[in-house]
């Protein structure tokens, strides 16, 4: 069952454009943080047009651009089929807020008004946004309608998205990893889960960084998230000292790992084959 919105009701949009009102002189400052105490509040007013974030939740605001565009996020977000759902995320070097404010802005200011998948009660934009690296994206801004209230903003494009195999069934889980020292050798293992709509563990890929050398293995789980198998080596490659074991491990949770999902892929599809 799909879970209903929470985002501002006229009344609750009214009292917030009335409390815009009330900031008086304090909107003209640039890059005021606002404290907030309510999930309506506002909490910064972008320098150009004077477009207003709320903190938000969920639904809508600065949390839900957070929660649901960031690149820096691990939340799983699935369609109603049971499939996994990838909302377009924000380039990795995106800064929550400083970088917020400028897109906004510019979209606001460039782009053009847009009716086509506009939904009632908003006000949507879409223009180009060039980045401090020179990269040039086209984004999304909504609004609640007729006003400057920001409801969300993000990137047409799945600029920041990790490439996925077409007919991929599960999210990538919490990473998690162990370094240890057995009889002098250095042991590295990272442990990548994937699971399901129900959030039950389905495989996990299982990196081993032995010495110079390492290993790529998959772990089955059952239902009960038991590991039930363990396969023999499917990828072996060596790797240098420099490699950076603590770094590489850092960021295992938002790498591509197309590749390997690929084996993941079809290892499930074999299984299903022999299982009919």
């Amino acid at each position: 069952m799909k879970k209903q919105e929470r985002i501002l009701t006229q009344d609750e949009l009214e009292i917030v454009l009335s409390q815009a009102q009330d900031y008086g002189r304090y909107l003209e400052l640039e890059n005021i943080l606002f404290m907030h105490t309510d999930w309506k509040d506002i909490v910064w007013v972008t320098p150009i047009n004077k477009l207003a974030f709320i903190w938000g939740n969920e639904d809508t605001g600065f949390l839900h651009i957070n929660k649901r565009h960031l690149f820096y996020q691990n939340l799983k977000f699935w369609k109603e089929n049971g499939k996994p759902d990838d909302p377009s995320l924000f380039k990795r070097n995106t800064i929550p807020r400083g970088d917020y404010m400028n897109i906004a802005d510019d979209v606001f200011s460039k782009g053009v008004k847009n009716k086509k998948g506009e939904r009632e009660g908003f006000d949507n934009y879409t223009g180009l946004f060039k980045h401090r690296d020179g990269d040039e994206h086209e984004y999304i801004l909504v609004t609640y309608k007729d006003t400057k209230i920001v409801h969300t903003l993000y990137p047409t494009k799945k600029i920041g998205n990790q490439v996925r195999p077409k007919d991929f069934l599960w999210h990538r889980g919490d990473v998690t990893g162990t370094l240890t020292f057995p009889e002098g050798e250095s042991r590295l293992e990272i442990v990548i889960p994937y699971v399901d709509s129900d959030n039950i563990k389905c495989y996990s890929a299982l990196f081993e960084f032995i010495n110079n050398k390492a290993y790529l293995r998959l772990q089955v789980h059952n239902p009960k998230e038991k590991q039930t198998g363990t396969t023999q080596p499917i990828l072996e490659w060596d790797v240098t000292a420099d490699t950076g074991f603590e770094s590489m491990g850092r960021y295992f949770q938002h790498a591509d790992l197309e590749l390997v999902e690929q084996h993941i892929l079809r290892f499930h599809r074999q299984v299903q084959k022999e299982k009919a």
